[in-house]
């Protein structure tokens, strides 16, 4: 990237989860990991 330049992305993510709880959540791109292959953390409450 250029100096002075930044990427961004925007995307929903929709998980259906059975049980209450915190989840870790990888994101691809087909084989390709997004976030730089860090997990996004979901807390999930009913």
């Amino acid at each position: 990237l250029d100096r002075g330049k930044v990427e961004s992305s925007t995307f929903n993510v929709s998980y259906a989860t059975e049980k209450s709880g915190i989840y870790e959540v990888w994101v691809f791109c087909g084989n390709i990991p997004l976030n730089s292959g860090k997990s996004f953390t979901l807390d999930v409450s009913p």
